[in-house]
């Protein structure tokens, strides 16, 4: 039954959500798509590790260990805690890049100094639904 309510959706171009269950070796033929960003819904106002943890739901183990560069409108994060996400931000992810410029990015970095003037310094925090992108 919830699958025909689900198709009829589809149909009259009403769903909202796209549900895929893959086998691990096509995961990687999605990457093209993801790099590009897409759309994402989500309550703004809130710091990136609460949008991380709390609406997309990743564990803060994951936070931690594998994201390891991350920008808010172009600029390099690095307190998850200071920066808020607002109306119309675009999110970008991303694990350890190579060479002097991903040490330079990483999040709290032994180079991060050197990025000091383009470093996000935060914004306070407050709550409202509206569209962010992420990429």
């Amino acid at each position: 039954m919830a699958d025909d309510q689900e198709s009829n959706e589809v149909a009259a171009g009403t769903a909202d959500r796209l549900h895929l269950t893959l086998r691990a070796d096509w995961i990687p033929l999605f990457f093209s798509l993801l790099q590009k960003g897409f759309m994402l819904e989500v309550k703004v106002g809130c710091s990136v590790r609460s949008l991380l943890l709390d609406q997309m739901g990743l564990s803060a183990e994951y936070i931690e260990r594998r994201i390891q560069t991350l920008f808010v409108d172009s600029k390099p994060v690095d307190d998850l805690d200071r920066v808020a996400i607002r109306d119309g931000s675009t999110l970008a992810l991303s694990s350890a890049m190579p060479g002097l410029l991903g040490a330079t990015l990483r999040r709290g970095g032994y180079y991060a100094a050197m990025r000091s003037q383009i470093t996000h310094r935060g914004i306070r925090c407050h709550g409202r639904s509206r569209t962010v992108t992420s990429s």
